[in-house]
């Protein structure tokens, strides 16, 4: 059996992290939290993840800052990252893409189950 897939959500709603948690892990992920940049990044560079789902506004380091220090990083450098927020200015849009984003989704056009299945096409997990 190959090895489980782990993915780090930086995520400030704990509903959602729960949600989207409960979900990942239903589908044998390996699925690891943090509410805020600090952590997130912290969780980041201590141990390797293959996806990581970024809200951009949470406390602490904001996502877009995260998201820069995880392309700085060499473990995290071309780590898939699918920016999952509400945040959906042009500018924040154009900027994760600059640093190479997987995807952006914002939050109220897309459900629980389409995230899900986003995250595993992305690891190429069916």
């Amino acid at each position: 059996m190959s090895e489980k897939k782990k993915i780090l959500i930086i995520e400030d709603n704990k509903d959602l992290v729960l949600l989207l948690s409960n979900a990942l892990r239903s589908e044998g992920f390996l699925v690891a939290s943090a509410r805020d940049g600090i952590k997130g990044f912290k969780l980041a560079e201590e141990e390797h993840h293959d996806l990581i789902i970024l809200d951009l506004d949470i406390p602490g380091i904001k996502g877009l800052t995260v998201l820069k220090k995880l392309r700085n990083d060499k473990r995290n450098k071309k780590t898939p990252v699918i920016i999952f927020s509400n945040y959906t200015e042009a500018e924040n849009l154009s900027e994760a893409l600059e640093q190479g984003v997987l995807d952006y989704l914002s939050k109220s056009d897309w459900e629980l189950n389409e995230v899900v299945e986003k995250v595993k096409k992305a690891l190429g997990v069916s």
